[in-house]
């Protein structure tokens, strides 16, 4: 998940955040792009992983430097100011079942 200086929208979101979609374990990593509004102590305190952006190059480049970062076999890339409602959770889970 990209983010810049989106505290306050990361903190509920990795509330909302499901540990386990389909019985596999997930992962949450936020990409930063150099906030100033604690964003990196809050994800520092949490489940989710944290990867410095090494250059401000905006959302793209920080979606395509976490793809060199991460390895999975499924990715699920969102805005840090993004609800999760049940009923797009739901949705989205029933994707990953097979």
């Amino acid at each position: 998940m990209p983010a810049l200086n989106e505290r306050e929208a990361i903190i509920q979101l990795l509330e909302e955040m499901p540990e386990t979609v389909c019985g596999r374990d997930t992962e949450t990593y936020i990409i930063d792009g150099g906030s100033t509004d604690g964003t990196q102590k809050v994800v520092k305190e949490s489940r989710a992983e944290l990867i410095h952006q090494n250059y401000s190059g905006g959302k793209g480049a920080a979606m395509r430097e976490s793809l060199d970062k991460i390895e999975s076999d499924i990715y699920v890339f969102m805005d840090a100011d993004m609800t999760l409602s049940s009923r797009r959770t739901r949705k989205t889970r029933s994707l990953f079942r097979n």
